[in-house]
């Protein structure tokens, strides 16, 4: 029968291995005691990945078995290797439009805004990137086709997967002028176990306005005939536009 199994880990940046009694990288080969027989398992200090981010790394197991006499047990030759890598850095994305405050203090206002689009980067690939639209002020979220009544985050797949430049189509019709909206993007890595998401969302807000102003002429009067006439007036109004006025 199986008597134990030990595992061995090596950094295939610097060729160190893990000693988990010491919790260091060491440079002498080193195999760590697994706990379990037939079914083994080893924890691993999250210390081990510490600034290691982008690093390969190679495991090795060996089974040794219950027989002692003469020279102690047999001991597995081909044993299994396996090779992975560890990424602990979000990736991150950017929303590329819409704008906001291209002037400090003055809000960007659209009146054609029929896609978001943004870029997003890891360094070992990106898997998607989600965006999430609201209503500023109000509790809606738009869900990929309509608008949902929620306070909660509501994420939709930006576009296809595996993209660093992507773009989200929405109908202009989507938007009500004179109300604001918030747009934020996240990013997801590559990362096949625990995948990193972005944590600081790119995040922009916008005012949609597509209705035209009016305007009016006071002097002169229509149909009316003048001596001579020095000055023109009349007024203008954006009535039609909404609660946020440009």
């Amino acid at each position: 029968g199986v008597g134990e199994v030990k595992v061995r880990i090596r950094n295939n940046s610097d060729g160190l291995f893990w000693n988990e009694s010491s919790l260091a990288w060491v440079g002498s080969e080193f195999w760590n005691v697994a706990s379990g027989s037939t079914s083994w398992q080893m924890s691993i200090s999250t210390a081990a990945w510490s600034g290691l981010s982008g690093s390969s790394f190679t495991i090795n197991s060996k089974a040794y078995d219950k027989v002692t006499q003469p020279s102690g047990a047999n001991v597995e030759i081909n044993y299994s290797t396996i090779t992975f890598w560890i990424d602990t850095v979000p990736p991150d994305s950017v929303l590329t439009k819409q704008e906001y405050n291209a002037f400090v203090g003055t809000p960007w206002y659209g009146n054609d805004i029929t896609a978001v689009t943004g870029t997003s980067y890891d360094a070992d690939g990106i898997e998607k990137t989600e965006i999430w639209i609201k209503k500023e002020d109000f509790d809606y979220a738009w869900n990929g086709s309509t608008w949902t009544a929620t306070a909660s985050e509501l994420w939709v797949q930006s576009g296809a997967q595996d993209v660093i430049s992507w773009s989200y189509s929405v109908s202009t019709d989507a938007w009500t002028t004179g109300e604001r909206y918030r747009v934020k993007s996240r990013a997801m890595d590559t990362c096949d176990y625990d995948p990193n998401y972005q944590t600081t969302y790119s995040d922009k807000v916008f005012i949609f306005d597509n209705a035209p102003p009016v305007s009016g002429i006071t002097k002169p009067l229509n149909n009316t005939g003048y001596g001579s006439i020095a000055t023109l007036t009349g007024t203008a109004d954006d009535i039609n536009q909404g609660t946020w006025p440009s």
